[in-house]
């Protein structure tokens, strides 16, 4: 190996890091994401300026905790990603509660994706007593055909309910028998 071989291997090793790290940036969100839900309680913007805008919008904006609304509803906006493009017009977005051992279905509805041939869906979602409960785990999951898509887990924060510790009896309940 001579002189010029050693610089010409030193150079492409320097060049080596920024090449991975253009091609980290160069990326699509949905390569970024594939198979995950993200959720956030902003706005998703009309459009993005780029990619790295929309990566960075997501990364700055997902939430686990979602908090509820003064009317004690909660509302969030979630996009799904998936890792080949979705030949289908449906999905079906299923929502488990995932709070203890067992893994409960809570709900399921189906969006209309409106094309064929997407990566990405976004959609909002309101959820309310007493179907959902304050303080507890959930999972959400986008399916197509029984084929899971996209899935995240959340926590639904918000007072739960109060009890003031007195119980009352009827006089039948309280007779000797």
């Amino acid at each position: 190996m001579n002189h010029r071989d050693v610089k010409l291997a030193v150079a492409a090793a320097a060049l080596l890091p920024l090449l991975a790290a253009h091609e980290a940036l160069a990326r699509k969100p949905e390569d970024a994401f594939k198979r995950q839900v993200v959720i956030t309680t902003k706005r998703f913007p009309m459009r993005f300026a780029s990619a790295s805008a929309m990566e960075s919008f997501l990364r700055s904006n997902r939430k686990e905790h979602i908090w509820p609304e003064k009317d004690g509803t909660w509302k969030f906006e979630f996009m799904s990603f998936f890792a080949e493009p979705l030949e289908d017009f449906m999905v079906t977005v299923k929502l488990f509660d995932v709070t203890g051992s067992e893994r409960r279905q809570v709900t399921a509805y189906d969006e209309n994706t409106g094309e064929r041939g997407l990566r990405s869906l976004h959609s909002s979602i309101t959820l309310e007593k007493p179907e959902f409960q304050p303080n507890r785990r959930y999972e959400l999951v986008v399916t197509n055909r029984g084929r899971v898509l996209a899935q995240t887990k959340f926590v639904l924060r918000g007072q739960g309910e109060k009890y003031s510790g007195k119980v009352e009896f009827s006089d039948e309940e309280t007779r000797d028998p």
